[in-house]
């Protein structure tokens, strides 16, 4: 079993995720079709702790 370093596709992927399910909970506002760009924000702060963190995926 190996494992390899997430990429930023995947990071982002993860970020979208959790990004949605905070919105789901009423974390996050719902930014679809606004200029509001919260839901992004938080998305790509997801994704950089994830990046910070160096999580790796079983390949």
């Amino acid at each position: 079993m190996s494992f390899k370093k997430l990429d930023r596709d995947d990071r982002q992927e993860i970020g979208i995720i959790i990004t949605n399910k905070l919105i789901e909970l009423g974390f996050v506002p719902d930014c679809t079709d606004t200029d509001d760009e919260s839901e992004f924000e938080v998305q790509d702060m997801i994704a950089k702790v994830i990046k910070d963190l160096e999580l790796r995926k079983k390949v």
